[in-house]
């Protein structure tokens, strides 16, 4: 693997110090108003409620994900429809590109995980994609959710909790990152996702013998498409960056 990155990336381990406090979201409303055409109402279904007072005082920084990403997704749903509509437009027009997920734990986590801020930020993943293999939108803002995205990405990472759902996350941010000619974004984006990929030894995947049980077989095979999904996807992106020069938008790598 090629691990050259430009951008300094550190997960708290057996020494690390404890955060004295964690990093503090902005407000949903922000957050909200960065995606034309969402609104979040004031009359949210209980589901979404949290009944511990304002998301800023004493939560933790994935309680305040998981809180933030909720309620984003239901604004996203309510002008774009129901979860289920990009869900099935990411499985039928992408998953067979690049298969990271399995469909059948991908829809228990989504009756599962409701609470949980690495699955909530792979949802939102996938929304960006469906939005962006969906040819038949004409909606000029329908990626004004990237860059909200990729802050509540990098904010999980600085963390230092790594999980599958966050580096398959990660790995679609670096893919749609490529699609849109953003290959030095896209570059640091798959850079990291390698590096969380190797501290769960999921390049040890490709050489552990496949389990006859069926809920280990699942695991390690999903385990084995994360990792050859990011050997392809950095590939690609090293490969075009490598041709590229900083005139052209995009620093030579190699």
């Amino acid at each position: 693997m090629k691990c050259r990155l430009f951008v300094k990336c550190s997960y708290s381990g057996d020494h690390a110090a404890p955060a004295s406090r964690p990093p503090v979201l902005p407000p949903l409303h922000l957050i909200s108003n960065s995606i034309p055409g969402l609104s979040v109402s004031a009359s949210l279904p209980g589901l979404w409620d949290y009944p511990y007072g304002k998301p800023s005082l004493g939560l933790t920084t994935d309680n305040q994900v998981s809180i933030q990403a909720h309620k984003l997704l239901n604004a996203i749903s309510r002008k774009h429809g129901d979860v289920d509509k990009f869900c099935e437009t990411y499985f039928r027009k992408f998953h067979s590109t690049l298969p990271i997920l399995n469909k059948a734990v991908f829809q228990w986590q989504r009756e599962n995980l409701r609470s949980d801020s690495h699955f909530s930020t792979l949802l939102l993943a996938v929304f960006l994609i469906a939005q962006m293999v969906d040819q038949s939108s004409a909606d000029v803002h329908r990626f004004d959710l990237y860059p909200t995205l990729k802050s509540i990405h990098c904010l999980l990472q600085s963390t230092g909790n790594v999980s599958h759902e966050l580096i398959q996350a990660g790995i679609l941010i670096s893919s749609f990152e490529y699609c849109q000619g953003l290959f030095q974004e896209a570059w640091i984006s798959i850079g990291i996702c390698v590096r969380m990929a190797q501290i769960l030894g999921l390049q040890e995947s490709v050489r552990k013998p496949l389990p006859k049980e069926r809920d280990p077989q699942a695991m390690l095979e999903t385990e084995r498409c994360i990792w050859w999904a990011i050997v392809i996807v950095e590939r690609y992106v090293h490969e075009i960056s490598a041709e590229m020069s900083p005139a052209d938008g995009c620093y030579r790598v190699a």
